[in-house]
Parts: structure tokens; sequence; C-alpha cells
């Protein structure tokens, strides 16, 4: 079972592009999906994932990597 990864393009807590290249290094098996995830509002001012069925919102990168990590489903 893979892990199903989603962030928005619009979020200002990151860049997409690159933190979808950086999820995919971390979890190669992992779906990433890029777009609108209806959390508008927050995407204007924190960082935040939709990571297997739940969201966490942190005010980086390195915060999100840290909440999502117990998530990721392993091998």
């Amino acid at each position: 079972m893979s892990n199903d990864l989603r962030i928005c393009d619009e979020c200002k807590g990151y860049n997409a592009e690159e933190f979808a290249e950086r999820l995919k290094e971390m979890v190669p098996d992992a779906k990433v999906e890029i777009g609108c995830q209806n959390m508008c509002g927050h995407c204007l001012k924190r960082a935040f994932i939709y990571a297997n069925g739940r969201w966490f919102i942190g005010n980086s990168e390195e915060e999100l990597v840290k909440k999502m990590q117990p998530h990721i489903k392993r091998k």
C-alpha cells in the first residue's frame, strides 16, 4: 500500500514543486499530488500537508515532515 501525500501549489509555507521532490525522495512509494486542497486561508499563513488521511499544519517544511513521519507507511 502506497502513501498518499497532498500539498497545495498556492501554499506560502513552501515551494510546492521543491517540497514535492523532497517528499518523493523521502517516501519513494508515495503518490504526491500537487493542487488546491480546499484549505484556503490556512495556506496563506502556514504550511500544511494531507498525509494518509490526516491534515498536518506547521510553520515550515521541517515541522511538517516531523509531524507526518510517524504516519508514513513503511514497507
